[in-house]
This record gives structure tokens, C-alpha cells and sequence, in this order.
């Protein structure tokens, strides 16, 4: 019978949350996505979420962005 999982996925750059060493990245809700999203630092932004990599703090605003694309 078909079963639904969910991955977390960055908006930014496509990169998949892993789990316990990239050994697991699909759950079977998205109440526990979120959760290790949170975890492992990845932030959601206007909808979306991003992992550390894609996103970085503005001083002007006192909030997070996700980075502009080909900045490091």
C-alpha cells in the first residue's frame, strides 16, 4: 500500500535534511520535519526554509534573509 513521507528541503539550494549521519531523510510527518528542521538550525523565512548554508543575518533589519544567490 503507498505510504506518504516527508523530506525538508532547502529553498535555497536544494539541499535535503539528513538525519543520523544522512542515514535517514524522510519521516512519516510533518510535525517531526519541522522539529529537526529546528535542530539542526535550519530557519523558515516568508514560507520557506533554508539551511544554514542559505541564509545569514541582516543588521539593518535585525532579522534573518536568505543570502542572495553566489554570495558565501
Amino acid at each position: 500500500r503507498p505510504v506518504t513521507l516527508y523530506e525538508g528541503i532547502c529553498d535555497g539550494c536544494g539541499k535535503r535534511l539528513e538525519y543520523d549521519g544522512g542515514a535517514i531523510s524522510a519521516w512519516y510527518d510533518q510535525l517531526t520535519v519541522s522539529e529537526l528542521m529546528q535542530d539542526s538550525e535550519w530557519l523558515e523565512i516568508n514560507g520557506k526554509h533554508y539551511c544554514p548554508d542559505c541564509y545569514e543575518y541582516d543588521e539593518s533589519i535585525d532579522d534573518y534573509v536568505p543570502k542572495k544567490k553566489g554570495s558565501k
